[in-house]
């Protein structure tokens, strides 16, 4: 007998529980749902405001975005007027090639150090960091001889 009355005692707590956790989440769809057809006079007001104040912000952001994009622009790389000869050519001015900056045009010096002068263009791809995508880039302003 003590077993049966556990049982049933057990059972309305776990269906209690369960039906705890489940009731108020459909509760509050339901009211979330009648609430949004309900909106005040004094919400669509604070709604308004609250849009102007987003509008604003967000043409605020949208002014920075272009004055960075602007400043960005004007510090874009100069391509050389005339092919950088790649065999005898410093690292600054290599750095004039698309594509090539400070650490690449270091690896180009160390490696025509290290493995003599480059013997077809080609050889260019062997130096870390120039893959197909950059060697296209630079192919056109630089010269072997």
């Amino acid at each position: 007998m003590f077993g049966t009355k556990l049982t049933i005692f057990l059972t309305t707590i776990i269906t209690g529980l369960f039906l705890a956790t489940t009731t108020p989440v459909m509760a509050k769809s339901t009211t979330a749902t009648t609430d949004t057809k309900k909106t005040t006079t004094a919400q669509k007001t604070t709604k308004k405001k609250a849009t102007s104040k987003t509008s604003s912000k967000t043409s605020k952001t949208a002014k920075t975005s272009i004055a960075k994009t602007t400043k960005k622009k004007s510090t874009a790389k100069k391509l050389p007027t005339s092919p950088v000869n790649v065999n005898k050519a410093s690292a600054a001015d290599l750095e004039q090639l698309p594509g090539v900056g400070p650490v690449i045009s270091k690896r180009i010096v160390d490696y025509r150090k290290k493995n003599g002068s480059f013997k077809k263009a080609e050889d260019l791809k062997s130096v870390e960091g120039i893959g197909e995508e950059t060697f296209k880039k630079m192919k056109k302003y630089m010269k072997l001889k």
